[in-house]
């Protein structure tokens, strides 16, 4: 009984973490401030993630583990009245393996080959100084179709 109420609770532990990467009212952004470095930010497994860029020097990272070996595309929208840059890097850092300018509220969009099993970092960052700093104005990266 006892290990049967231990794998239950694994179970809603590891679903209440799946969802870290959904926006929340910036007073209650948990990802702030672990997502400010490729090595104690949070990992997903979703094809969209939003976020906030919540300062000119805010740099939110994401890391995932690809599923399959493929092209992947990887776009970005940021919000309204923004610029951000979005760089892709093999895990635990190096030299970026692309990297894309977007303008608020239009999606650009990137193509990188990923390799399964492979773990990767985004970096998303503002290139002019401008944020969104309201709970309602987040950016979004998707990674279409990958998981």
């Amino acid at each position: 009984m006892k290990f049967a109420r231990s794998i239950i609770l694994t179970l809603v532990l590891m679903l209440s973490l799946a969802t870290v990467a959904s926006a929340t009212p910036l007073n209650q952004d948990f990802s702030e401030p672990a997502n400010n470095s490729p090595l104690t930010t949070y990992q997903f497994s979703q094809n969209e993630v939003h976020s906030w860029i919540q300062s000119p020097t805010d740099i939110d990272f994401w890391n995932f583990v690809s599923p399959k070996t493929v092209v992947q595309q990887i776009w970005l929208q940021p919000p309204s009245g923004t610029f951000y840059e979005l760089a892709i890097f093999e895990y635990p850092g190096g030299s970026s393996l692309a990297h894309v300018f977007a303008y608020g509220g239009t999606a650009s969009l990137l193509y990188v080959y990923l390799q399964a099993g492979k773990k990767y970092s985004i970096m998303i960052k503002s290139h002019n100084g401008s944020y969104d700093d309201t709970s309602t104005n987040f950016y979004t990266v998707g990674l279409p179709g990958l998981f």
